[in-house]
């Protein structure tokens, strides 16, 4: 979202297009990024293109290969944990 307004799906599909020009690798079989990765990398990029001043990114199960280790924080809140990914981090 950007001020609150969901990205368009026409916009989505322009940015994953755009990041695909100049990372065709991410099309190989198997794919070299997780989905999140994937994900995370095409919502950084539009973030860069519409030169957000401020950008609040949720991490994905956390850790030191999380793909939002990517980003260089200002500030960082930590939350309570809950026990919905019990199955991925034990």
């Amino acid at each position: 979202q950007l001020n609150g307004e969901p990205i368009t799906d026409s916009m989505l599909g322009q940015r994953i297009l755009e990041v695909l020009d100049w990372y065709p690798e991410a099309t190989r079989q198997p794919p070299p990024l997780t989905y999140f990765e994937f994900g995370t990398l095409v919502a950084l990029w539009h973030f860069s293109r519409e030169r957000v001043d401020v950008a609040v990114i949720e991490t994905g199960l956390g850790g030191r290969l999380d793909a939002t280790t990517a980003t260089s924080p200002a500030v960082t809140a930590v939350t309570p944990i809950s026990f919905d990914h019990m199955d991925y981090l034990g």
